[in-house]
């Protein structure tokens, strides 16, 4: 469960740190100079292109259109790709707030969402979502 807590010895924080998606994306991130935390937004968080590369990746692997993404949805399908996007941006340092402004949602749903993708970590469908849009890919500018 993410929370907007900022105490790192908080159970909540201990427990979404030793989950097997968290332990993917901060391998990850570690690996691409990301920060390691959720709250690591002075190490760089990421931009406005970020957002929108992030969210075109999800498009063209998930099959689902942008707009749709981006829009008030709630199929299963669309709910949990969305979802993953909250959650990788918020492991690159971006705050619930930044996200729901991007999404046009409030920080509520943010951490709503977060938090729902915690819940379906042991889920196989979410963890391959999480890995595949944390891939490197040779169109990504930390690649060339």
């Amino acid at each position: 469960m993410l929370c907007s807590s900022h105490s790192y010895d908080h159970p909540i924080w201990i427990s979404v740190h030793s989950s097997p998606i968290h332990h993917h994306v901060t391998s990850l991130m570690q690996g691409n100079k990301m920060p390691r935390t959720p709250f690591a937004k002075s190490l760089g968080a990421p931009t406005p292109k970020d957002y929108d590369r992030l969210v075109q990746r999800a498009s063209e692997l998930s099959g689902i259109s942008m707009t749709d993404l981006l829009s008030s949805k709630r199929t299963q399908r669309v709910s949990q790709w969305r979802q993953s996007i909250f959650f990788v941006l918020r492991h690159m340092g971006a705050t619930f707030q930044e996200i729901g402004a991007y999404f046009n949602r409030t920080h509520g749903t943010i951490i709503h969402g977060c938090n729902t993708l915690e819940r379906n970590a042991s889920n196989k469908d979410v963890r391959q979502i999480i890995i595949e849009l944390t891939k490197k890919t040779d169109g990504d500018p930390d690649n060339q």
